[in-house]
C-alpha cells in the first residue's frame, strides 16, 4: 500500500521554478499543502467531484487600541513532513507589527483530517489589545447557500425555512454566519451541495468551553477566559465553511428578544500579550450523502463518537423514588381540590402555581398516572385516593359534548374552579389522555374497574377520528366547541401514540385507522420534506426537538401495529434529528454566577437546545432511553444502544435526586436555562414534565425488560431482548 504523505517536487522545465505539494490521504478525499505563486503554502481539498481550498489559511483579526479592527491574512512558510501527518508553520503581522506565530499540524482521523492548531505571540506592540483567529475551506468553484444543505445542530437544517425571524439562519444572505459553539449540540457545521450530493464537514473536537460570568451582550470582550469557538459560513461571493476561536458572533448574533432582521454582532477576542493560551483542534472532512437525511445521519454518528462522551452512572432506582416522592409531597388539595400544581419552587420546595394542565408541561394526568401506580403497589391508600381524586376531577368536570376537553384549570377559592379559555391542543390533550390510559390500566392490573375513565379518552379519540382532514391531517388546535381554533397542521404527529394506545386498550380498528391515515399524511409532510416542526403549543410553526420526539413516538407507535419497515425508518430519522439538538459534551459553570439555576458540580451533558431562534436548554431528552433502546433492537445499530445507555443515565444530573443539592425534595430539578452566555441562569423551578420525562423511561424499561438499568438488560441474550420488545409493540402495555 503506497504511503498516506507524498511529497512530489514538480518542475516545468529546467528554467520555471519549484512548485511543491505535500499530500494527506483519507478514505474520502486528499489533502494537498501546496506551493502558490506568491511562495507561501496553501490548502487543497480534493473530493471525488469537488475542489476545496484555502489559499490564506493563517488568518487573524487585530483589535487595536481605539477598538477598530483588521484582518490579516497570509500561508504557511514551512512545511515539514512527520510521521502519520504534516506540520505547517507561517506568520502574519498586525499593521503596528505583532507577530502571529502559528503552528499547525494536520493528521488523517477515521473519516477526514484533524487540525491541531496553536498560535503564538511575538513582539506583541501595545497598540494592539485583541486578536482572534479563523480557520475555513471554500468551493474551488463558488457555491451559494441557496445551492447546499446545510446543517448547524439546534440552529439549522436544509433550508431552514421554518425559523423564527430573528433566527440565526434565517436570512442566508449575510456575508458572515458565524455562531458560539455552545449554543450548537454538537459543534459543526456541515454543507451539501445538492446537485452532487458532496459536503463539507467541518468540527471542534475536544477542548475547553469554560467563559465567565460577564460573556454576554454586543460589547467587544477581550479576555483569555474565552474558551468558546464559534463555527458557521462564510459568505462574501462563496461558501466557506469556518471556525473562529474565540466565539464571535457576526451579523445574526442571538442577544436577547430583538426580532429585527438587521445584523446584530457579538464580537470576542484574546488579549495581545506573550503567553496567551490560543489553541484548538479542528476535524474536517468530505462524504457523498444521497439527501440531506444521510447527512445529518452519517455527521452526527460520527461527530458522536468522536466527542467520547463519559457515562455518568446513577443509581436508578433512587432516581425513580426521589420522583414519586416529589409527587407524593406536591399532589395535594389547593383550596378543596387535588392537584398537580403547575411549578414549584427549588430549592425550597414552595408551591410556586397551584393551576393544573392536563398535559404538555403541566402532565397533570400522566404524573397522576405514576402516583397511583406508586400508591397500588405499595398499598399506600393515601396516595391512591389523592391519585384517583385527580383522574376524576378530570373525568368529571373538563369535558365538552364536543369531544374536546377543557385542558387547564385554576382553584382561586375553597371549593372553586374555574377553566382557563386556552384553546385545547393537540400535544395538550392527547398527553393528558395518554396519562388516563395509563392510570386506567394501572387500576384494571390491580382488579380495580374504571370504565368511566376509559370512556373519557375514547370521547377525545372519537372527536380526532371524526373531524380528520381528509389529507389524514388534523388541525393543531380546537376551540371547546368543536371548531378549529388553528388550522396548522404540522402537529398531527402528536396524537399517534395515543390513538394506537386507544385502539390496544379498546380493541377498536377505527382509532388505528385514523392513526395511519395521520401517518401517511405525516411520512409526506414530517418525514420526506426532514420538516420538524412545531412540537409545542407555544411554538407551533418552527424548528424544534420536541416535534422530533413527537415523530419518534408516533412513528414508533406506527411501527408497532404494523410492523411496517417505513414506520421504522421514520422512527430512526426522527431519532437522530433528536440527537443533534443534545449536548454531547461539558460546558462548565463560570465562577461566581449570580442567579445561577444550573447546579454546581454537575455536568451538562444530555441537556438539549429547545428551539431554533433562542439557546434555550432544558432536560427533555431523558424522555429517549425507552423509545432509543427498542430503535436499537429492532435495527440492530449500535449507535442507539449507546445513546439510550448515554442519555439513561446523564440526564439526570440537572436533578437532586442523591440530595447533594439541597433541594427540599430530591425530584426536584430546574425546568429551562441557557449554556451560552449568562451561562446557567435560568428558570428556578420544576414542572410535572420533568418528573414525567425522567420517570416514564424508567418504568416502561422495567415493566418491558424486567429492570430500568440497559446494562442489565443487556445480560439477557439478544434474541430474548428482541422478543419483549416485540411483545411491548404488540400490546403497548394494555
Amino acid at each position: 500500500m503506497p504511503s498516506a504523505i507524498l511529497l512530489s517536487a514538480l518542475l516545468a522545465g529546467s528554467a520555471a521554478p519549484q512548485t511543491e505539494s505535500y499530500e494527506l490521504k483519507s478514505p474520502t478525499s486528499t489533502l494537498r499543502v501546496m506551493r502558490d505563486a506568491d511562495g507561501s503554502f496553501g490548502l487543497r481539498l480534493d473530493a471525488q467531484t469537488t475542489q476545496f481550498e484555502q489559499k490564506a489559511p493563517l488568518a487573524i483579526e487585530v483589535v487595536d487600541e481605539e477598538g477598530g479592527t483588521r484582518w490579516v491574512y497570509g500561508g504557511y512558510s514551512k512545511v515539514n513532513v512527520q510521521k502519520g501527518g504534516l506540520e505547517c508553520r507561517g506568520e502574519v503581522a498586525s499593521p503596528n507589527g505583532t507577530r502571529f506565530l502559528f503552528f499547525d499540524q494536520y493528521t488523517r482521523d477515521s473519516d477526514g483530517f484533524q487540525l491541531k492548531r496553536r498560535v503564538e505571540i511575538a513582539s506583541p506592540n501595545s497598540r494592539d489589545v485583541g486578536f482572534g483567529s479563523r480557520f475555513g475551506l471554500a468551493w474551488a468553484s463558488p457555491k451559494a447557500a441557496n445551492q447546499c444543505d446545510i446543517l448547524m445542530p439546534g440552529a439549522w437544517y436544509g433550508d431552514n425555512k421554518s425559523v423564527p425571524p430573528k433566527a440565526f439562519g434565517a436570512n442566508s444572505n449575510f456575508q458572515v454566519m458565524m455562531y458560539r459553539g455552545d449554543r450548537l449540540g454538537l459543534p459543526l457545521v456541515a454543507v451539501r451541495d445538492k446537485t452532487n450530493g458532496t459536503a463539507l464537514v467541518m468540527e471542534r473536537v475536544g477542548g475547553s468551553y469554560s467563559t465567565f460570568t460577564g460573556d454576554s451582550g454586543s460589547k467587544r470582550l477581550i479576555d483569555e477566559r474565552l474558551q468558546v469557538g464559534a463555527l458557521g459560513l462564510l459568505n462574501a461571493g462563496n461558501l466557506e465553511p469556518s471556525f473562529s476561536y474565540p466565539g464571535t458572533e457576526d451579523e445574526r448574533a442571538l442577544l436577547g428578544p430583538d426580532s429585527a432582521n438587521g445584523p446584530r454582532f457579538a464580537p470576542r477576542s484574546h488579549p495581545v500579550k506573550t503567553g496567551v493560551t490560543h489553541q484548538y483542534t479542528l476535524h474536517f472532512g468530505t462524504l457523498q450523502a444521497a439527501s440531506f437525511a444521510g447527512l445529518v445521519e452519517t455527521t452526527t454518528k460520527a461527530a458522536v463518537e468522536r466527542a467520547h462522551t463519559p457515562l455518568i452512572r446513577t443509581d436508578l432506582k433512587q432516581v425513580y423514588r426521589a420522583s414519586l416522592d416529589l409527587l407524593s409531597a406536591v399532589i395535594q388539595p389547593y383550596n378543596g381540590t387535588v392537584s398537580v400544581p403547575f411549578q414549584v419552587g427549588i430549592p425550597n420546595g414552595e408551591i410556586k402555581d397551584t393551576s393544573m394542565q392536563m398535559g404538555f408541561v403541566g402532565e397533570a394526568i400522566p404524573c397522576t398516572a405514576l402516583l397511583l401506580k406508586d400508591g397500588l403497589e405499595s398499598k399506600n391508600q393515601d396516595e391512591i385516593e389523592r391519585a384517583t381524586q385527580v383522574v376524576d376531577f378530570w373525568v368529571q368536570q373538563s369535558p365538552n359534548a364536543s369531544g374536546v376537553p377543557k385542558n387547564w384549570a385554576d382553584f382561586p377559592q375553597l371549593g372553586r374552579v374555574t377553566w382557563r379559555g386556552f384553546p385545547t391542543h393537540l400535544r395538550v390533550a392527547s398527553d393528558g389522555m395518554q396519562g388516563v390510559l395509563q392510570a386506567w390500566q394501572v387500576a384494571r392490573s390491580h382488579g380495580i374497574d374504571k370504565p368511566q375513565w376509559l370512556q373519557y379518552a375514547r370521547s377525545f379519540g372519537d372527536f380526532l377520528s371524526k373531524n380528520q382532514n381528509d389529507d389524514g391531517s388534523w388541525y393543531g388546535s380546537w376551540n371547546f366547541d368543536g371548531t378549529p381554533h388553528d388550522r396548522f397542521t404540522n402537529a398531527s404527529t402528536h396524537p399517534l401514540e395515543f390513538m394506537v394506545e386507544l385502539w390496544r386498550a379498546t380493541g377498536d380498528i377505527k382509532y388505528q385507522q385514523a392513526a395511519l391515515r395521520a401517518g401517511e399524511f405525516c411520512w409526506r409532510t414530517v418525514h420526506l420534506p426532514y420538516s420538524y416542526v412545531g412540537g409545542t403549543p407555544d411554538n407551533p410553526n418552527v424548528t424544534d426537538k420536541e416535534a422530533g420526539v413527537m415523530a419518534v413516538k408516533g412513528f414508533m407507535a406506527l411501527y408497532d401495529a404494523t410492523g411496517e419497515r417505513k414506520w421504522l425508518d421514520a422512527t430512526k430519522q426522527a431519532a437522530l434529528f433528536c440527537e443533534t439538538w443534545t449536548y454531547w459534551h461539558d460546558l462548565p459553570m463560570p465562577d461566581n454566577n449570580t442567579n445561577q439555576v444550573f447546579p454546581n458540580g454537575r455536568g451538562t451533558v444530555g441537556l438539549s437546545l429547545i428551539s431554533t431562534g433562542h439557546a434555550g436548554v432544558d432536560n427533555f431528552m431523558a424522555v429517549a432511553p425507552f423509545l432509543w433502546y427498542r430503535i436499537y433492537l429492532a435495527t440492530g445499530d449500535k449507535h442507539f444502544l449507546s445513546s439510550a445507555r448515554l442519555l439513561l443515565h446523564d440526564t439526570k444530573q440537572v436533578m437532586d435526586w442523591d440530595g447533594k443539592l439541597g433541594y427540599k425534595y430530591r425530584g426536584l430539578m430546574p425546568e429551562a436555562m441557557g449554556l451560552s452566555t449568562n451561562r446557567g441562569r435560568g428558570v428556578a423551578g420544576w414542572l410535572p414534565w420533568l418528573t414525567i420525562v425522567v420517570t416514564q423511561p424508567l418504568v416502561q424499561l422495567e415493566q418491558t425488560f424486567g429492570s430500568m438499568d440497559i446494562d442489565e438488560i443487556e445480560k439477557l441474550p439478544l434474541k430474548k431482548r428482541q422478543s419483549l420488545s416485540a411483545n411491548y409493540g404488540k400490546t403497548r402495555g394494555f
